[in-house]
């Protein structure tokens, strides 16, 4: 036990020559200054974020409709069931990822989604009025 404790002796006067004043406290406010505080992780990448979306909101008009086919082949790869495991691939499927490709399926394919589409409303209203046209005609022939 006397060897041990002076093993850990000499270690930490190592440590303490190496790095002086080191305290854990100490470096665990460093590194959340480092991340949190100003000018520091989270700050530099929330511009970094901003001025790349600011650029696309540039490239791409509002309202513009992208294709999103390799986003949806990517989402659905990421949660892909391992072959012959399919009760073990479900501790390894991201849920998150998972409500996302939910979410992005909703949004793009589901009934606000369709409604919503440029030009949508137009092309509803014609095909009701040609259902009318043809209900009525429908009605003219059934009453001769």
């Amino acid at each position: 036990m006397e060897q041990n404790d002076e093993i850990a002796e000499g270690v930490m006067q190592r440590a303490d020559s190496l790095s002086r004043g080191s305290n854990p406290v100490l470096a665990g406010r460093a590194i959340t200054r480092g991340v949190r505080g100003p000018g520091g992780f989270m700050e530099r990448t929330k511009a970094a974020s901003d001025k790349l979306y600011r650029k696309l909101d540039e490239a791409i008009a509002p309202g513009t409709r992208v294709p999103i086919g390799n986003t949806e082949k990517v989402l659905a790869s990421m949660n892909e069931p391992i072959p012959g495991a399919p009760a073990t691939s479900r501790n390894f499927q991201n849920k998150r990822v998972m409500s996302i490709e939910e979410g992005l399926k909703e949004d793009a394919w589901g009934p606000d989604a369709v409604a919503t589409r440029p030009g949508m409303a137009d092309a509803v209203e014609k095909f009701q009025d040609q259902l009318v046209k043809q209900s009525e005609q429908a009605t003219e022939r059934t009453m001769r």
